[in-house]
């Protein structure tokens, strides 16, 4: 193995910091040889054979597991300080030569917190056997290499080695800080700027150095030259001294008046500090101008005015800032007009065909302008004008306007008809304008007394027909006893709003289903109960009374004949005297013969 040139393909595991911190953990794998082309379980990678000699290659990637620091390393890691794995890199042998010719680009996984310095490193070499490059599947393991160490940032490139039976292995390892991060932990954070918000390097160490002629916290302070006043003056740049607002001079001690200010001084920035015979607010009025100029005109007097210096004060007839103007002046009134002086200002009288303040305007006559478009010249008091046929308009009737410009359409589309439009309403709507809305109910008939009114969805008409009655304007007539079947021969009559069974003898309800009880109308008096026979209904009545309802009393004579009636094997006797009974019962059995005889007015045995 001594001569063997290392390759040099490196996976970067990296871990990105939010804020606070941010590094890299980097392997560079070397070279690989599996000298027999088998896993770690001593079977063939591929091929039919399960043990050496193999007679196919491995399909060997890689995956690389950065874990907390843990010494006993489980078959599947969560590498919770991040994992990557490469794609089919190669055979049983991956040296300098096949790693060139792949020219695969580094990985990168970024690490957000503070580096701890222990680590548990796992490297394992895997068959891609379904090539799906699952690192879960032990039984594709080629070799497992482990590493349990302690690294801060930053360092060198680590070397190390994992040789088994028949495989060996060659890779490196380190630790680093990620640009602008510095420290042990990766998480002092430093990064070089000139601009607004600093002017400094970063040391080894992680602290900020100023810039020449910076200085503060952060650099960003500016020294200034030592005769700069501090209070008036500001540093943008080193060794300079720029003036605040309302400050002037090298050194930034100097006062600005305000701009406006013409005869004055300050001592505070923006001040006007009037000189002597100037007064104002900016120190611009002369307090003695009319004396010295004497501005005004045609025997103006002068009067001085706080505001602009002076205000002349003309005689009559005359006008202007310095009464330079006569009120009626030669040409004032044009085209020959007759000027003449009144109390408010100067009138221009006209001549034949112009008007206006000063005759400026030309009076137009018919004979010297063309009404367009079938338009009417008129004579008005300023001239001739033209009355314009709709739909123009215009000085001359030049001008077509488009009734349709209006929108007077409101629900629907414009259509220009010459001088006049027509719309063409939208669903809904009606009139001229299509500012009607058309109540659809209204040509919409319900015959039998049904009401219209508009479906909720279809927004179209439909009838509320009355009972008896259906179809979509309610003509036609429903037939209540279609759907209704009378039983037990009853028959169906529809009434005005319902239908009725009529049911035949001995069945009632509504629709003739229930059998009639034929002792339900017949009251049997006296204690007597009805009881149906074969082919009638009758009152049994008790023993002291007959009758169809046991309504006339038995006389006791009448007992002895209208006693029922014993079976076959008894025989009942019984005679009437003076009000008492004699009953003589004769029962026979088998041997037997038992007389029983009693008296009395009423026995029951």
């Amino acid at each position: 193995m001594m001569g063997r040139t290392l390759a040099g393909l490196t996976f970067v595991i990296s871990f990105a910091v939010q804020v606070i911190s941010m590094g890299m953990f980097q392997v560079s794998i070397m070279s690989i040889y599996n000298y027999r082309g088998q896993k770690d379980n001593g079977h063939c990678c591929d091929g039919n054979q399960e043990r050496p000699p193999c007679t196919m290659e491995c399909r060997t990637f890689f995956s690389i597991c950065l874990l907390h620091y843990i010494t006993d390393v489980p078959d599947n890691p969560s590498c919770p300080f991040g994992h990557t794995f490469t794609p089919v890199l190669g055979g049983n042998t991956i040296n300098e030569t096949a790693l060139a010719v792949l020219n695969y680009f580094p990985l990168k996984i970024p690490f957000s917190y503070a580096w701890p310095g222990t680590f548990t490193l796992v490297i394992d070499v895997l068959h891609d056997a379904f090539h799906n490059r699952t690192r879960t599947d032990r039984s594709q393991r080629i070799l497992r290499s482990v590493v349990i160490d302690t690294l801060y940032p930053p360092t060198v490139w680590k070397k190390e080695t994992e040789v088994s039976e028949s495989v060996d292995l060659f890779y490196n390892f380190r630790v680093l800080c990620d640009e602008n991060y510095y420290g042990p932990e990766c998480n002092v954070i430093c990064r070089p700027r000139n601009d607004n918000l600093g002017h400094y390097l970063c040391d080894e160490n992680g602290t900020k150095t100023c810039l020449p002629g910076w200085e503060g916290e952060h650099c960003q302070r500016a020294l200034c030259l030592d005769t700069c006043n501090k209070t008036n003056g500001i540093c943008e740049e080193p060794f300079t001294c720029r003036c605040i607002m309302g400050w002037t001079g090298e050194s930034c001690d100097q006062c600005l008046t305000h701009p406006k200010c013409m005869n004055g001084y300050c001592l505070q920035p923006s001040q006007c500090i009037c000189l002597g015979g100037w007064r104002g607010e900016y120190c611009n009025i002369d307090t003695n101008f009319c004396m010295k100029t004497q501005p005004c005109l045609n025997g103006g007097t002068c009067i001085f005015n706080l505001q602009s210096n002076y205000t002349c004060l003309c005689h009559h007839n005359f006008t202007g800032i310095h009464c330079e103007n006569p009120l009626c002046y030669p040409g004032f009134c044009e085209n020959d007009g007759l000027c003449q002086d009144e109390e408010r200002g100067p009138i221009c009288t006209c001549p034949p065909g112009y008007h206006g303040v000063r005759c400026e305007i030309p009076v137009p006559t018919c004979l010297e302008i063309e009404c367009r478009n079938n338009g009417t010249c008129i004579m008005k008091d300023f001239g001739a004008t033209c009355d314009c046929v709709a739909p123009f308009i215009g000085k001359r009737c030049e001008t077509y306007k488009n009734p349709c410009d209006a929108v007077p359409c409101k629900n629907g589309k414009c259509f220009n008809k010459s001088s006049s439009y027509t719309c063409l309403c939208e669903e809904g709507y009606k009139g001229d304008n299509c500012d009607i809305t058309v109540d659809l109910c209204d040509d919409y008939i319900c015959h039998n007394g049904g009401t219209c009114f508009l479906d909720s969805s279809s927004k179209l008409p439909v009838c509320a027909c009355g009972d008896n009655y259906s179809g979509y304007d309610c003509r036609n007539t429903i037939d209540l006893c279609v759907d209704h079947q009378c039983q037990n021969g009853g028959s169906c009559k529809v009434t005005s709003s319902n239908f009725k069974c009529e049911c035949t003898d001995g069945y009632s309800g509504d629709y003739c289903e229930h059998k009639r009880d034929s002792c339900e109308n017949i009251v049997c008096k006296n204690g007597g109960i009805c009881k149906h026979f074969e082919n009638s209904t009758k009152c049994v009545c008790g023993i002291h009374y007959k009758g169809r309802q046991c309504e006339v009393p038995l006389l006791q004579s009448d007992q002895s004949a209208t006693h029922p009636t014993l079976g076959d094997r008894d025989r009942d006797m019984g005679y009437v005297n003076r009000g008492y009974i004699l009953h003589l019962t004769i029962y026979t059995t088998t041997g037997t013969t038992l007389i029983i005889t009693y008296f009395g007015k009423l026995l029951t045995l």
